[in-house]
């Protein structure tokens, strides 16, 4: 397979090495937040976590110094190159985050668990446990000054709100009302908006109610919540799914008047070792850039970058590589915009992700996807036929031959990099 240029090649391999290193910088805050009493069997995990931490704190330092080196290293779509301690390094990182990860989201939810956690909420969420909806929904109305029972209530509901099923009960008797009024009623208090957020991601996959959803100002609520508590990572991930949810059905102005841009690159920003948000943020990017208006904020605030360290941060998660394909094939519509992605490396990450996730369809079509945005111009065009591009697209026509979306797709692909 050909390679870029060596210059090319290493700064590419450079930012993605800088990419993995933020995202470890942010695990390694976790250490730090350890509750003050932890039951013994949650103090195993933090102590093997701790383990874990000084290892990679070993390796982040050998990365960060291989940072500085001059050698000349080149990218090809497989990964090989010539300064394999660099790739090494990255390796390492994507490995361990891998391995740790459902241990870092369990201690994440440890800290966040402990910081709510007194006699009174414990009994509240053990009384709602078993109570009906409509039980629910009378014991918030009756007690609309109670924190816990509001934000237990929320908890609660939004649990049945993953239950399509569900939704419609929930929207008929008034529950979405009720959740909405208890986050607006206590907007410092991180455990409602934690679980107020988690049932409006889970009750906006339901496209059937989503007008309603967003005519009672829900779009305003998520927003305040990710401002209000900006390092609360539960309530981040909740409430960049649901605008995620949200953005996809034409409420692009609405989210982008309200900050919503804005405020998505922060937590993006602030939380790079979050795949959840990582994913979610990609998404939400891409279906904002379907407006002109909205593209150019997303481009104003970094968001081409932004998506492109998230599929260099998650290489081994499809779901980041999809959506982060997904958002720059929208990104890449302005000769401008397609001359920033060139600049910050994103077409070798939608190369790379084609080629990491060959078996994922979803992968491949918004890979092709991508391709044929990027291809309008002739420069990148050239660029991705000298990296593989074209040796890509065949192998998905091969691996998804029964997926007609792909086929279709393939066609449209090799046809944009005709040269």
């Amino acid at each position: 397979m050909a390679k870029a240029s060596g210059e090319e090649g290493h700064q590419y391999l450079r930012s993605r090495l800088e990419a993995q290193l933020q995202a470890a910088g942010a695990v390694m805050q976790l250490q730090d937040e350890i509750p003050d009493q932890v039951p013994v069997e949650d103090l195993k995990k933090w102590w093997a976590f701790a383990l874990a931490v000084e290892d990679l704190k070993k390796k982040v330092q050998k990365a960060k110094d291989r940072l500085g080196l001059e050698s000349g290293s080149c990218f090809s779509c497989n990964c090989r190159s010539d300064d394999d301690s660099v790739l090494d390094s990255i390796r390492y990182l994507e490995d361990w985050q891998e391995e740790w990860t459902p241990m870092i989201q369990t201690l994440q939810a440890h800290v966040e668990e402990y910081a709510d956690r007194n006699d009174d909420k414990e009994e509240i969420a053990q009384r709602m446990k078993n109570l009906s909806m409509l039980e629910i929904l009378s014991l918030m109305k009756s007690s609309i000054s109670n924190e816990n029972v509001q934000a237990n209530g929320c908890m609660r509901l939004g649990l049945m709100a993953k239950d399509k099923d569900k939704r419609d009960q929930i929207a008929a008797n008034g529950c979405l009302e009720q959740v909405l009024e208890a986050t607006r009623s206590f907007p410092g208090s991180r455990f409602v908006q934690k679980h107020g957020s988690m049932f409006i991601a889970n009750f906006s996959t339901d496209a059937r109610l989503d007008s309603k959803l967003v005519s009672l100002g829900a779009i305003k609520i998520v927003i305040d919540a990710m401002q209000k508590f900006p390092k609360s990572q539960s309530v981040q991930d909740h409430c960049v799914q649901a605008l995620s949810n949200i953005s996809h059905r034409s409420n692009e102005s609405k989210i982008t008047t309200l900050g919503g841009i804005n405020t998505i690159c922060d937590a993006m920003k602030a939380h790079p070792a979050s795949e959840k948000l990582q994913r979610y943020g990609c998404s939400a990017l891409g279906n904002m850039a379907n407006s002109s208006r909205a593209c150019k904020d997303i481009l104003a605030k970094s968001g081409v970058q932004l998506v492109v360290v998230a599929m260099k941060t998650h290489g081994k998660s499809p779901k980041v590589q999809g959506r982060g394909c997904y958002a720059i094939s929208n990104f890449a519509m302005t000769s401008e915009a397609r001359r920033i992605i060139d600049k910050h490396h994103g077409v070798q990450a939608v190369l790379e992700a084609m080629e990491e996730h060959a078996q994922d369809p979803k992968v491949q079509e918004h890979g092709c996807s991508a391709i044929i945005a990027l291809s309008q111009s002739h420069t990148i065009k050239g660029k991705m036929v000298s990296l593989g591009g074209i040796r890509l697209v065949k192998n998905a026509f091969q691996n998804h031959i029964r997926v007609k979306e792909m086929q279709l797709k393939g066609v449209q692909t090799l046809k944009a990099l005709e040269v």
